[in-house]
């Protein structure tokens, strides 16, 4: 059985040039499947996870063209740290939200 989220090298390859439409739009339509269930996995409200899903591939549109033939072999690893660090960073913003929400309930200006 084909594995749905195996690495298409050709079709990463071709992604690196920013500017292929066609490739971007296949790419999104295979690896958000694997990008949403990662965050997901760890109970992001579903709010949330289409700005999550969109900062990773803003984030991996940026990175891809200087990508070593390396990283592209191991690319899902690659994609699925990317989505942690994503998801890392939603969670450090929204605990400075809520605290800064909690520090302005609490303190009150007069």
């Amino acid at each position: 059985m084909d594995d749905v989220y195996k690495t298409r090298l050709t079709l990463i390859k071709k992604i690196q040039d920013q500017h292929d439409e066609k490739a971007w739009e296949e790419f999104i339509e295979i690896y958000k499947k694997y990008v949403y269930a990662i965050i997901r996995e760890v109970g992001i409200p579903q709010h949330d996870v289409e700005d999550i899903l969109q900062r990773v591939m803003l984030n991996l549109w940026k990175r891809l063209p200087e990508m070593e033939a390396d990283e592209i072999r191991r690319f899902r690893s690659y994609l699925g740290r990317m989505t942690q660090n994503a998801i890392y960073e939603y969670m450090r913003k929204k605990g400075q939200r809520a605290s800064r929400l909690e520090k302005a309930v609490n303190n009150p200006r007069s």
